[in-house]
């Protein structure tokens, strides 16, 4: 190893610091007198003769930076501390830059300062930069939120008219009545539900909102429920449905709709993108003690390789012919592999190829052994003099709900605002309120708290709403309501919400 002791440290340092754009500074204690190198005085726009102390260079300071920098010499000059380290703006000569200065104060042995020395560097180009990003990320959030606010706003704007037309054909099949046009409106409208449905779920998982509510149930109950939702798609095509499930009953702590949810997806997919008079296959099956496995398979249009990663993106589509031409807005499979997830599971898409059909697979965990389950819910009784108040500026949405409730026994009245929903809840004081939330004059919320106040809490409050996000629930609970239902709303609905929940006490 060479005894080379370099004679030129001094010189090495002087040319690192010149590369690095560094400028160099020193304060004698005693007397305030400040050294500047020539690339500090550079960057603070001081001439190469002009005199420099202390007091000066405050004055070079950005007036909103001064006392911060203050308070930073001051724990340098602390021996406890002794280090310098300050972000500050200067103005030089009218062009505000930053600065980046770090040293440190030297003692004696006594404890005195000796010497207060360090460098700066100008990071101005830096803070231009950082200062870009953030506003590009608020714009970014910004738009973010004012997607989420359409979203959920056209989700209202859009379930509004949806809700009569989906409960006029659900009162019609009551009847017994059946015909080509009135399925086609049913199709139609539903198809249209879920569509709203998609968007707004869609913006729930980009938000983190999406939530579960997990009940113990059994998979076949789940896996009928599913293709209940999807056999008339079948129907209409002339599609065979095979339905293979495991030979023993299998548990799972699920979100039993949310899991409903993801297996007719699956199952409305394989239709769209199989020919008319083709297979579906469904095969549930378990693997091992620990988790079950659902494969929906099909013999339709497959896909690439190079196609599978883009499958479980929003918006993406399996490419499909015009004949084949489905409507949809590639949301499907997105939310169905964020649910899936949520639950600890794994959703898979293999295809051997284009033309050759695809098999999406949903692996679960198994749930806790449990007697009772939570999916179906409990037969509902409806007292006959029960008397509900049903508060909706929708005529039509209005005059259907009153409809469908009066043939289950109740007692109904009605308010087409909530200055009239309020003076009619005074007067007649029924058992239940039915309120939407986007009332004329006085909102669902006022009318929620001034009923809250006058009747106590012997009356039951439920909101009626387009908006379904949980923010939305939790505002109407604040407000005073007992419930929140999002629109479009069923009789059936209504009726499980009452057999569910208690009034407050």
């Amino acid at each position: 190893m060479s005894s080379f002791t370099p004679k030129y440290a001094a010189d090495h340092l002087s040319i690192a610091a010149e590369f690095a754009g560094v400028g160099t500074w020193e304060v004698e204690p005693q007397s305030g007198d400040v050294y500047m190198d020539l690339r500090t005085r550079e960057l603070f726009a001081i001439g190469p003769d002009e005199e420099i102390d202390i007091d000066s260079f405050l004055l070079k300071l950005h007036p909103e930076d001064r006392g911060r920098v203050v308070e930073a010499i001051e724990r340098a000059y602390d021996p406890a501390h002794g280090k310098y380290d300050c972000e500050y703006r200067i103005d030089a000569d009218g062009d505000v830059r930053w600065i980046w200065a770090r040293g440190c104060v030297r003692f004696d042995d006594a404890g005195q300062p000796k010497v207060f020395l360090g460098m700066v560097q100008d990071i101005t180009v830096d803070k231009q930069a950082l200062a870009e990003r953030e506003r590009l990320v608020a714009e970014a959030e910004e738009a973010n939120r004012a997607k989420d606010d359409f979203l959920a706003m056209l989700g209202h704007e859009l379930r509004n008219p949806l809700a009569p037309v989906l409960l006029a054909t659900k009162l019609l099949r009551d009847r017994g009545e059946s015909s080509r046009e009135l399925a086609i409106i049913e199709r139609q409208s539903r198809h249209m539900s879920r569509i709203v449905d998609d968007l707004l779920d869609i913006s729930r998982i980009t938000r983190g909102k999406l939530s579960l509510k997990r009940v113990n149930t059994r998979l076949t109950t789940i896996i009928e429920k599913a293709v209940e939702t999807i056999v008339l798609a079948f129907d209409e095509r002339q599609q065979r449905l095979e339905v293979e499930l495991p030979p023993h009953p299998v548990r799972l702590y699920a979100d039993a709709d949310r899991i409903v949810q993801v297996i007719s997806n699956l199952l409305r997919n394989a239709s769209k993108f199989s020919d008319d008079g083709g297979l579906v296959r469904l095969v549930a099956s378990t693997l091992g003690d620990d988790a079950c496995r659902i494969d929906v398979r099909d013999f339709g249009v497959g896909f690439s390789e190079k196609d599978r990663p883009k499958l479980f993106e929003p918006f993406q589509q399996r490419r499909q012919t015009v004949e084949r031409a489905d409507g949809g807005l590639g949301l499907g499979l997105a939310i169905a592999n964020q649910i899936v997830s949520m639950h600890h599971g794994e959703l898979v898409a293999q295809s051997p190829g284009p033309g050759q059909g695809a098999t999406f697979s949903v692996i679960l965990p198994l749930g806790t052994l449990v007697e009772k389950t939570s999916v179906e819910p409990e037969p509902v009784s409806t007292p006959t003099d029960q008397r509900i108040l049903l508060v909706e500026d929708n005529e039509d949405l209005r005059e259907l709900l009153a409809i469908g409730l009066e043939s289950r026994g109740f007692v109904v009245r009605e308010a087409g605002d909530g200055e009239a929903g309020i003076e009619a809840a005074e007067a007649w004081k029924p058992d239940v309120v039915l309120c939407d939330i986007g009332l004329p004059h006085i909102d669902g919320f006022g009318v929620a708290q001034r009923l809250r106040t006058s009747l106590g809490p012997d009356v039951r409050l439920i909101a009626l709403s387009g908006y379904g996000l949980p923010a939305d629930r939790a505002r109407s609970l604040e407000a005073g309501f007992d419930d929140h239902l999002t629109k479009p709303v069923g009789v059936e609905q209504i009726l499980r919400c009452l057999a569910e929940h208690e009034p407050r006490t």
